[in-house]
């Protein structure tokens, strides 16, 4: 986190690995989300944005002031909520893509296992 303005903050392995398209899968496959961390139609929430590219996802997040533990640093809190995100979604592309799915499933923390019908998360990016 900085002082200023924003600061961009991104989630890669290396620059080999680029974006393959325009959305991001939160915005792609979950637009009426309200998931603090990711959900796009949570204003007041972090935003995280995950694209796919050759290697994965890579995330996306833009710091600002009001996410510090202390001038300079990021809240512990909003780390552990990007990378539960941004690992959940990493777990629901790749079971999307080994079963040659469409669309992901919901997926929770847990062992990455998608929810069935009378979960509370079933249906939720929906």
């Amino acid at each position: 986190c900085s002082t200023s303005d924003q600061v961009d903050i991104q989630i890669k392995t290396d620059n080999k690995n680029p974006v393959l398209s325009g959305l991001s899968v939160q915005e792609e496959f979950a637009p009426n989300s309200i998931c603090f961390g990711c959900g796009p139609s949570n204003k007041d929430g972090l935003q995280l944005k995950s694209y796919r590219s050759n290697g994965g996802l890579i995330a996306e997040f833009k710091c600002e002031e009001k996410h510090q533990a202390f001038p300079g640093v990021i809240n512990g809190g909003i780390i552990g909520s990007l990378i539960d995100c941004h690992g959940n979604w990493t777990a629901a592309m790749a079971i999307m893509d080994k079963n040659d799915w469409e669309k992901p499933q919901c997926t929770v923390t847990a062992q990455f296992v998608a929810v069935k019908e009378g979960h509370p998360a079933y249906h939720r990016w929906h």
